[in-house]
């Protein structure tokens, strides 16, 4: 297995770039030794990815294989998503060629997708295969590779909403256990209701005239938050001793480099078990805000904050209190 690329990851496998030039790697053996070639497939990247198609075979309209369409998928469509979804789906990707890869597109059917359904251990993540493999299928009938997508509408498996909240003995216990750096971290995304990639992405920059001003990773919504109260707090923080440059961001870990998601969540993790807490994860803290400024300010107000498009969005994340009900004095002299 090669080694992991640091650059380049929107390319597919066996295109590289160089110097401005896009090539098709491959091993061959040349002299009785194995080596590495590279092809040229032009500086223009959509010429390049033309001719790489041709290389693999994936223009014929006809007889296609799932191999052909994760192909011409990887290829065209992955690229063009964030890059949190591009690596999930090449997560799921190999899965995807395991099981049907060698199928044709015509040929496939809603029972072949149920058997896997049916027999993947992990549920939730095989309804997340599945919903790939439609989509994919989707975009095979756009390009004419199929007539039908005949697994559009197959049923998944049934998934329980979390609807964890954390009570206050839990967030005084999260507090206690973070270093200085992810206390101040724990309560901006409090205050903000932020998503992790979002709270990662955060520099200097998006502190402007009073505001926290942001677009958000995931729905590419713009909102723009008073600085008051706790968030006045943590940037007054954050600032002391240091000079705000605009490309600084305000969580970084050693070395200067920023905070990435993946260790976020290794940080977390780690301040949830000093804490001696059941299992709460960082998306929590977000469920956790919008569901106290929900019964507070309204599902609307929520909604703004949490840049939902539809209230109903916003619905699924408030955890309602328990409803008490008191008995009336008639049904309770009527008892027995």
């Amino acid at each position: 297995m090669g080694r992991r690329r640091k650059r380049n990851k929107n390319l597919p496998q066996n295109m590289r770039e160089s110097g401005g030039a896009y090539y098709f790697t491959r091993y061959a053996v040349i002299d009785g030794k194995r080596k590495q070639v590279w092809e040229p497939l032009g500086r223009d990247l959509t010429t390049a990815f033309s001719k790489y198609r041709e290389m693999l075979g994936v223009d014929a309209p006809v007889g296609k294989t799932v191999n052909d369409l994760v192909t011409r998928f990887d290829l065209e469509v992955i690229p063009t998503k964030r890059a949190n979804t591009q690596r999930v789906y090449r997560v799921w990707l190999p899965t995807i060629r395991k099981v049907w890869g060698e199928m044709l597109l015509e040929e496939l059917r809603q029972p072949d997708v149920a058997l896997f359904l049916d027999s993947f251990p992990k549920k939730v993540t095989a309804n997340r295969v599945v919903t790939l493999l439609v989509t994919m299928l989707k975009k095979a009938k756009r390009w004419g590779w199929v007539t039908e997508n005949r697994i559009a509408g197959i049923e998944r498996h049934a998934e329980t909403a979390r609807r964890q909240i954390i009570s206050g003995d839990e967030w005084k216990a999260l507090l206690a256990a973070a270093e200085p750096k992810y206390r101040l971290l724990l309560r901006l995304a409090r205050f903000t209701a932020l998503r992790r990639s979002d709270v990662c992405s955060l520099s200097w920059a998006n502190i402007q005239n009073g505001r926290l001003v942001i677009t958000t990773q995931k729905t590419q919504a713009p909102i723009s938050i008073a600085i008051k109260g706790d968030l006045a707090l943590v940037v007054a923080e954050l600032k002391r001793g240091i000079i705000p440059h605009p490309t600084r961001r305000l969580f970084s870990v050693a070395g200067g480099r920023p905070l990435s998601t993946t260790m976020l969540g290794y940080h977390f993790d780690h301040i949830r078990e000093r804490a001696g807490l059941r299992r709460i994860n960082f998306h929590d803290i977000r469920r956790t805000r919008l569901t106290e400024l929900g019964e507070k300010y309204g599902k609307v107000f929520a909604q703004r904050l949490a840049a939902h498009s539809d209230v109903k969005t916003t619905e699924r994340y408030i955890v309602p209190d328990v409803v008490e009900i008191d008995w009336p004095d008639d049904e309770i002299r009527g008892a027995g």
